[in-house]
């Protein structure tokens, strides 16, 4: 049977679908009901959003590790009834509860990986945590043509999930979480205990004494949420970083989804496109750490921004080359240039952020990016107003979002902050710097 189906980039594809179903063919989920097929994408993203203020807090409150069991755990029994749905309605409510035991995990993972690290490291470590996200990208593409039932596609996440659970019992919980969250000195002694003899490193913890940082206050383990949420009021620096990056971050999804789905597929071929744009994914995240190495963290969002913006204006040329058209080729930098951007943007909020808010602002941040990513698909709609004004408007958005940047500090090699309290030193002892420095300047 050939199939003829409207893709989210508007690009007809034909393809031979053979003994393969799906779950739009098994409930006829076409034409006067093709919306239905499309909403059951947006319930995750739908689903994701309060999953991202649950996770956020979680992870603060009770700890990265146990949010990140909790949200995988979730996603095993969401996704094992998902497999055995009878019904549309059915499968609906368990892509609702996929996305927010998702995003429940997302940040918590996230938070404990790097909070492992040592400074020089987290741009290595954030490539390999990453790198698991764009292989998977480009495995799905493969497994979807070999497997010839939906319901199989299902059940191999629910494999691939059990799996990644297991590793997440044998680590500890972050330190910086027990010492900074919960004031726990003799626990936070034990995880970095368990860090140094699996590094074969020798630590005598017993004759260590563990640093309270800057602003710090003796009763912190007293703070309740809502007192550190009053925080963002109290510091306005924290605030403001919170808002750049959520604006980046907005954009920057924006851009991903509407420059990926958008317009000008990587040919005719539904499983190739998508592979060549997980490919592009993974290569990205592989080669992140080279500019994040050289220029910074902040450095590196401009040019990404600039990048990301100028393939727009390049897509505007009608090229053809035969075998790929200049509108394709910049389609698949753009993803690139768009996935180096979001991936930094996380590196980028983790380091700017204090201890006791980083789970809240990635939190957040996660958010702005679900509503950038609602509505980058919705392109299409701007696509039959005028894609060469679409395109121009796209360019605009990038160049604007690489503006944000030169507000904030670069954070390589760096220490984290404790404390919003520190945060907003640090700001107060730089703008001391860059007087300090005019002054020598004006003397000289």
């Amino acid at each position: 049977a050939v199939v003829s189906t409207q893709s989210t980039g508007g690009t007809d594809f034909f393809w031979d679908i053979g003994s393969r179903t799906s779950y739009a063919l098994d409930w006829n989920l076409f034409c006067d009901r093709e919306y239905l097929s499309t909403t059951l994408n947006s319930l995750f993203f739908i689903g994701g959003i309060p999953g991202l203020f649950v996770g956020g807090w979680l992870a603060d409150m009770f700890g990265r590790r146990i949010t990140t069991i909790f949200g995988i755990g979730c996603c095993i029994l969401v996704n094992v009834i998902a497999a055995m749905s009878s019904r549309y309605w059915m499968l609906a409510l368990c892509r609702t509860l996929s996305g927010f035991g998702t995003f429940v995990c997302y940040n918590a993972v996230y938070i404990l990986f790097l909070e492992f690290c040592a400074p020089q490291h987290r741009a290595f470590a954030c490539t390999l945590h990453m790198a698991q996200w764009g292989l998977g990208t480009t495995l799905l593409a493969p497994l979807a043509y070999l497997l010839h039932g939906w319901r199989w596609l299902i059940w191999i996440s629910v494999l691939m999930l059990a799996i990644s659970i297991v590793p997440v019992f044998l680590v500890p919980e972050s330190p910086r979480f027990y010492f900074t969250n919960k004031g726990d000195e003799k626990n936070a002694k034990q995880s970095l205990q368990w860090l140094a003899k699996n590094n074969n490193v020798a630590l005598n913890t017993d004759n260590i004494q563990l640093e309270k940082n800057t602003g710090q206050a003796e009763d912190d383990t007293k703070t309740s949420q809502l007192e550190v949420l009053k925080e963002f009021l109290e510091y306005r620096e924290m605030t403001i970083q919170l808002a750049a990056l959520m604006i980046m971050g907005v954009i920057v999804a924006f851009i991903y989804y509407g420059f990926a789905f958008g317009w000008g597929k990587l040919g005719s071929d539904l499983y190739l496109s998508y592979f060549y744009a997980g490919l592009g994914d993974l290569l990205t995240i592989i080669l992140q750490p080279v500019p994040h190495m050289y220029l910074g963290r902040r450095k590196s969002m401009i040019v990404y921004f600039l990048v990301a913006g100028c393939t727009f204006l390049v897509a505007l040329i009608p090229l053809d080359f035969g075998f790929i058209t200049l509108e394709q080729l910049s389609c698949l930098v753009g993803s690139m240039f768009s996935s180096a951007a979001f991936f930094s943007l996380f590196l980028y909020t983790s380091e700017l952020a204090p201890d006791a808010q980083r789970g809240k602002m990635l939190g957040f941040l996660s958010i702005a990016c679900r509503v950038g990513a609602l509505l980058g698909p919705q392109a299409n709609l701007m696509f039959e107003w005028s894609k060469q004004g679409t395109l121009v408007i796209f360019a605009v958005l990038a160049v604007l979002a690489s503006l944000v940047p030169i507000r904030l500090p670069e954070s390589r090699d760096a220490k984290t902050p404790a404390t919003a309290a520190e945060v907003q030193e640090r700001r107060l002892e730089r703008k001391r710097n860059l007087r300090l420095s005019a002054l020598e300047d004006e003397l000289s």
